[in-house]
């Protein structure tokens, strides 16, 4: 239960992480780099779009959904195994993507979002999280 709590506040921040960047992106203004100033870099470059959807849109997706499945997990529901399959499923595949897009930080577009790499981060932990609870 604590792991579960623990993935929902995870995907809480990883929705806020992303809608400040979709915020920004709508209202046609450049997120503050807490560490660094490549942020406009990487959220201007080609790759900020993965199948032609804004990757801050994508991650408001992938973090809502690991919220609403965790939700479901944290109440009492005779589904509960096949929901964990798939949060685990969502998470993996988060973390498939975010080694995608922290290589093309590094060799492609040679800059470092901030917001970017603390999504990559929280999707990491949450993969942490669950691999311990899997595990314990």
């Amino acid at each position: 239960m604590t792991a579960t709590l623990g993935i929902f506040i995870l995907a809480l921040m990883g929705i806020g992480e992303c809608a400040y960047l979709f915020l920004s992106r709508m209202r046609d203004q450049e997120p503050v780099c807490m560490i660094g100033s490549e942020c406009h870099t990487v959220l201007g470059d080609v790759h900020n779009k993965t199948v032609g959807i804004h990757n801050d849109l994508l991650g408001i997706i992938f973090y809502g959904g690991v919220a609403v499945v965790t939700l479901l997990l944290l109440g009492n529901t005779p589904h509960a195994m096949f929901l964990t399959n798939i949060e685990r499923l969502i998470v993996s595949a988060g973390v498939v993507m975010s080694l995608y897009f922290v290589y093309l930080e590094w060799r492609v577009i040679r800059a470092w979002c901030f917001w970017c790499t603390v999504s990559a981060i929280t999707t990491w932990i949450m993969a942490a999280v669950l691999l311990v609870a899997h595990i314990g």
